[in-house]
């Protein structure tokens, strides 16, 4: 029994004019594919055409049911800045944005000054209601953000790298002088972790429950937390790094060097997915991961664009 899939691709997986797609959705579909269709008409072995055939029909239905989830679900687009003629945005002022949005808008603005035992390091929940703030000088606090509400401070009484949650605002982890640390909400310490080391770093992995550090040696560790066993202990080879960032769709973690390379990791790989050299000097910012695979590296002098879509 043959099958028929030379002309099989995700952008046509159904014809539109069977489904009534408008132009408009159309080309919210084409924004959730996952690149170009593969050419499914070279191949000889009917086995794995069949396959990829019906692969590449999963993948068409998948892109079309995001579009009409965006439609329905987020009818609202996000705001920007326009700036006219030779004005810049960055110039543009708090105080002159709050006065030309909605009074919803307006009382979602705050301020917040912590002048003393900065500098302050963030993180938020997946809901974006609860913050944790953490103090280079020892300083730790839980907010709702809702309320605006302090939750718990605390004061640990030594140096805090870097503060993340885990999988909500019941248990947080912070990269103190030595060790990593856990935490409950009441400030209650849970655990000691410390084959982590001295991190300057951490991120956590939602989808695998995996704590991620990277320490000043530049060792990676994966660490679940449900079991407490090492997944991985993996010597990056790049120098030391202080910026890690964990791509929200496929849970690669990227590493930014003091050498100014970039690479990617996952738990299972003892070798970096991918590796680059994006600056001639270390990273001292972020690295901000979009959808679906591109990057931004900004090292404090030049600003780059990634593409990742063909690595």
């Amino acid at each position: 029994m043959g099958v028929k899939a030379a002309n099989v691709g995700r952008i046509n997986t159904i014809p539109v004019a069977e489904q009534g797609v408008s132009d408009e959705e159309e080309l919210k579909v084409k924004k959730y594919l996952r690149g170009e269709a593969a050419d499914l008409g070279v191949l000889q072995d009917k086995k794995l055409k069949g396959q990829l055939a019906v692969r590449e029909a999963l993948y068409g239905k998948s892109a079309q049911a995001a579009a009409k989830a965006e439609k329905w679900l987020m009818p609202s687009e996000g705001g920007y800045l326009e700036a006219e003629g030779i004005e810049k945005t960055w110039r543009i002022k708090q105080e002159a944005i709050a006065g030309e949005v909605d009074i919803l808008s307006t009382r979602k603005q705050f301020d917040i000054v912590l002048p003393e035992l900065g500098p302050y390091t963030l993180d938020f929940t997946l809901s974006g209601r609860y913050m944790v703030a953490a103090g280079r000088k020892g300083h730790l606090a839980l907010v709702d953000m809702k309320n605006m509400d302090l939750v718990k401070e605390f004061q640990v009484r030594e140096t805090v790298r870097d503060v993340v949650f885990l999988h909500d605002q019941k248990l947080l982890a912070a990269a103190q002088k030595k060790y990593v640390y856990m935490y409950n909400e009441n400030g209650t310490e849970m655990h000691c972790l410390k084959e982590h080391g001295a991190a300057t770093k951490l991120q956590f992995l939602h989808k695998h429950f995996l704590l991620t550090s990277i320490n000043k040696l530049g060792q990676l560790h994966f660490q679940d937390i449900t079991t407490g066993q090492m997944i991985g202990n993996f010597r990056t080879g790049f120098g030391r790094s202080d910026v890690m960032q964990v791509n929200p769709f496929n849970n690669v973690v990227t590493v930014g060097h003091s050498g100014g390379t970039v690479s990617m990791w996952k738990p299972t790989s003892a070798a970096p997915l991918v590796k680059m050299l994006c600056h001639k000097g270390r990273y001292r910012f972020g690295i901000p991961l979009e959808w679906p695979s591109h990057g931004d590296s900004w090292n404090g002098e030049k600003y780059k664009a990634l593409g990742f879509e063909k690595i």
